[in-house]
């Protein structure tokens, strides 16, 4: 371990000038001269001592790291392997953070952090997608419906997010998610909220349509889970307007 001591200046000066460029006029239109101010002030025993570099894992159980704390883990290395001890019983949050603490002992300041739930045999639980928003259903003419709802929290759902839209549509009864078939609908890659807008039917005159819209993850065919149905009474018998030409 080397100890590496900085010069460190015992005499400062310090200068208080006005601007040069634009020196001070007194009361009677005289220039006033800078004004120097000379002082002592001894700095002793500041130095750092030189060591080696590391990576310091903090870890968080269902709650942010501490950093204050001694780091669960060092490496040398950025890349390494940390055993996490499984809960005891139900499902327990980790929140994983590394920072890099150098030869100087000035560490990073990171406080984004990775986070994984382990049930109790230690196993991985992938959330499901969070639900839609704001279904509706909309009448477009022709005794069709215009479906629509929002993902708000596609960002939030990090890499465990929905990538496309389930539609159950069935007539005077709830549809039942595993039983009927839902029309499926990519959703556009990207972050943030992602809109849904898809026109189902024909419908007949005054049929009640039961409409469920789920969030879905196709890698695991995990959904949000939601069964409250929008119902929708078709009234309109006219068809939607067209572009004519008149003569």
């Amino acid at each position: 371990m080397t100890v590496q001591f900085a010069d460190m200046p015992r005499r400062v000066l310090r200068a208080r000038p006005s601007p040069a460029s634009r020196p001070r006029i007194g009361r009677r239109g005289g220039f006033v001269s800078p004004t120097w101010i000379r002082y002592e002030q001894p700095v002793s025993g500041v130095y750092r001592v030189e060591g080696v570099g590391q990576y310091e894992l903090y870890v968080g159980v269902d709650a942010n790291p501490d950093f204050t704390a001694a780091p669960a883990q060092t490496s040398a290395v950025k890349t390494f392997s940390y055993a996490v001890t499984p809960p005891g019983a139900g499902t327990k949050e980790y929140r994983l953070c590394l920072r890099y603490r150098s030869a100087y002992s000035v560490i990073s300041l990171n406080q984004y952090n990775r986070r994984f739930t382990l049930d109790a045999a230690g196993d991985l639980v992938v959330p499901d997608p969070s639900g839609p928003e704001d279904l509706a259903l909309i009448e477009t003419g022709s005794l069709y419906l215009r479906v629509t709802a929002v993902y708000l929290l596609r960002t939030a759902d990090g890499a465990d997010a929905a990538d496309c839209w389930d539609i159950y549509a069935t007539t005077e009864v709830d549809p039942v998610p595993g039983v009927d078939s839902p029309t499926s609908v990519a959703m556009p890659s990207g972050y943030g909220p992602v809109g849904l807008s898809y026109r189902i039917g024909p419908y007949s005159f005054g049929d009640e349509v039961h409409v469920i819209v789920r969030c879905r993850r196709s890698s695991d065919d995990a959904d949000d889970g939601n069964t409250d149905a929008v119902v929708h009474i078709m009234e309109s018998r006219l068809d939607s307007p067209e572009m004519v030409a008149a003569f």
